[in-house]
């Protein structure tokens, strides 16, 4: 497995494009295809791409949910304690989507990717190194640990992760205030 493509260098329209690349050779896509398409030093790709793929109709399929907020979890929990490459159990390597749903989806969701790209920029960068950046890996990690219980309510996922520190610093908000909230109950 290569180290594949640098993060720094990555659109979301160029993930987009190796996805649908590596969409249209298979009828199913394996964690493993993915991690070898966006590199496996690929954290924040990849966990915004299986959080995308989970805010989508593919959410609606039985146990996606659930094999998303795993990943997720994994992704995130490995990034803040052991860092660079990725590593996943070989169970979750495994793990398929429907390549047709996958093709489908990221050409529906493609006016979305075109928006991100132009409103998301390299801002708030001290967010987004260490040791901050574990903030967002945390809220990534909750949210995961959080996705396979929407399972029960189809199509309820939610985008988890951003490389724009200014969107992570808005995503942030909802979990201080939970936070606030719940310190001023006790």
């Amino acid at each position: 497995m290569g180290s594949g493509p640098a993060e720094t260098e990555t659109s979301l329209g160029s993930v987009a494009d190796r996805l649908l690349e590596v969409a249209g050779r298979t009828d199913d896509i394996s964690v493993d295809m993915l991690i070898r398409a966006l590199g496996e030093r690929s954290h924040y790709t990849l966990l915004l791409v299986i959080a995308a793929l989970a805010a989508t109709p593919l959410s609606g399929i039985p146990g996606v949910s659930v094999v998303c907020g795993l990943l997720i979890t994994i992704i995130a929990g490995e990034r803040i304690v052991s860092g660079d490459r990725i590593r996943f159990p070989s169970w979750a390597k495994w793990q398929n989507l429907p390549a047709g749903k996958a093709r489908d989806t990221l050409k529906k969701i493609r006016p979305a990717i075109e928006w991100v790209d132009r409103h998301t920029h390299r801002r708030l960068g001290w967010l987004m190194a260490s040791p901050m950046n574990r903030l967002p890996l945390l809220v990534c990690l909750v949210g995961g640990l959080v996705l396979p219980f929407l399972e029960l309510v189809p199509f309820t996922s939610s985008i988890i992760a951003s490389r724009d520190g200014v969107f992570v610093s808005l995503s942030l908000i909802p979990f201080a205030a939970l936070v606030w909230f719940v310190t001023r109950a006790m």
